[in-house]
């Protein structure tokens, strides 16, 4: 009995003046950098001037992860004109993004994704990014057809939001 008062009287001394207990915290954290890019078809598509008809050129891929929104934009260098170094004439064309065509006499957004546009955002944020079909049409001239090699050059961008 003894001993057993004695156990009991050191396990209660040592609960009495044992080290209170201490927690700590560790934070823990990472980033994901914004990264929106665009693919646009190769530059060799060869038109025909002649055909004011749709002619497919190929799909823009737009991939951007901003959940914010992000735009993707065309521009036209020449303002939605073909033209010629060995020719006054210039022919004016639209692009078709499956929504009628449009005039490329200012830049055009493509698409806009807004905040909470969820499907969309998400689309262009996946590995394969979201395609967009585009076609040349309407080509047509008030000049006199001269020969020679009637050429544009349109710049696609893509920005977060």
């Amino acid at each position: 009995m003894n001993r057993i008062l004695m156990t009991a009287s050191a396990a209660l001394a040592l609960a009495t003046f044992a080290a209170p207990a201490f927690a700590d915290e560790v934070n823990v954290s990472g980033e994901i950098a914004v990264v929106c890019n665009v693919t646009a078809p190769s530059d060799v598509n060869t038109l025909d001037l002649t055909n004011a008809g749709a002619q497919p050129i190929g799909a823009v891929n737009v991939k951007c992860n901003s959940y914010s929104g992000f735009k993707a934009t065309v521009e036209s260098v020449n303002g939605g004109k073909l033209l010629s170094d060995d020719s006054p004439s210039a022919y004016s064309y639209a692009v078709n993004y499956g929504v009628g065509p449009v005039s490329l006499t200012s830049p055009y957004v493509v698409f806009a994704a807004q905040p909470g546009d969820t499907l969309s955002i998400a689309a262009a944020a996946s590995a394969a990014g979201r395609d967009y079909g585009i076609s040349i049409e309407g080509i047509s001239t008030t000049d006199i057809p001269y020969a020679g090699v009637y050429a544009d050059t349109l710049v696609f961008t893509v920005d977060a939001q």
